[in-house]
């Protein structure tokens, strides 16, 4: 049984983080080495994460002395991992109990990574986006079919290049997209092992709104070459949209249904033209 390091990151969630914590305590796969870095929290976490290291709950604790991001705390993760393989989780979401068990059992040698079925509590409404079982480096470019986290060795992050520091937002696309332009091709485990809750209220701040432009539009100079044609077209239309820009897509109705139909066909089959 080869041990898994769960990273936690974590920043001013105490509470979240405490229900994150305990999916993964009662994990029914047991070599687990669990990882929390605390990005320079202000709350109560380094308090709480103190009691954690005295009652044996984790292994390891990295504080970051200045606020680093997401990007920099999960390769400070990953590289103080000890484990064959390793699975992320952010501080405001939660596994099922058999998550790593399902994923490690379902892990290949010829995967890039295996990830999971996802439930998404939208300001406390549950729903479930199905994915395929396969997916390769053709199929990401539509939709990051993989969400926020996946399992997979540390080898696979470290030749992969790690998580990119300098983009602002899609970080964690960016790296399964690299790792799958290396690899070749993914697992998705057809059921659910993850709750992934997200707040409306609390994230649409304009802030961010611009920061994940200004990453979507470091993400697509950075892979157009390996897109399609429809690929390229419809992330730039979303771009304008999102921007508040030329409503109207520039290659016509036509070829904007074509390219939505070619985007749910790989959702629903895994089907690519």
């Amino acid at each position: 049984m080869r041990k898994v390091s769960v990273i936690i990151t974590t920043h001013n969630r105490v509470q979240a983080l405490q229900r994150a914590l305990n999916s993964v305590i009662c994990q029914t796969y047991k070599n687990i080495e669990i990882i929390v870095v605390d990005d320079c929290s202000q709350d109560d976490t380094p308090e709480y994460l103190r009691s954690c290291i005295n009652d044996g709950l984790i292994d390891a604790c990295i504080t970051n002395n200045v606020s680093l991001g997401a990007c920099k705390s999960r390769n400070l993760g990953i590289d103080a991992a000890n484990g064959y393989y390793i699975a992320g989780l952010d501080d405001d979401d939660e596994f099922t109990e058999d998550r790593i068990e399902l994923l490690v059992n379902a892990y290949r040698e010829s995967d890039a990574f295996v990830f999971s079925l996802n439930e998404y509590v939208i300001d406390g409404v549950p729903s479930v986006h199905w994915t395929p079982k396969y997916i390769n480096s053709k199929m990401i470019f539509w939709h990051n079919l993989c969400h926020n986290q996946v399992l997979a060795p540390k080898e696979n992050f470290i030749e992969s290049g790690l998580f990119d520091e300098s983009i602002p937002s899609s970080q964690d696309y960016d790296m399964w997209v690299k790792m799958l332009l290396k690899y070749r091709k993914a697992k998705c485990v057809q059921s659910v092992t993850q709750r992934i809750y997200v707040d409306t209220g609390r994230s649409s701040v304009a802030s961010s709104d611009k920061k994940r432009l200004v990453g979507v539009w470091i993400f697509y100079c950075k892979y157009k070459k390996h897109m399609n044609r429809l690929q390229r077209s419809y992330i730039l239309y979303r771009i304008s949209r999102a921007r508040g820009r030329d409503q109207s897509f520039p290659g016509g109705a036509f070829l904007l249904w074509k390219i939505r139909l070619s985007s749910f066909l790989c959702r629903i089959f895994g089907y690519i033209k």
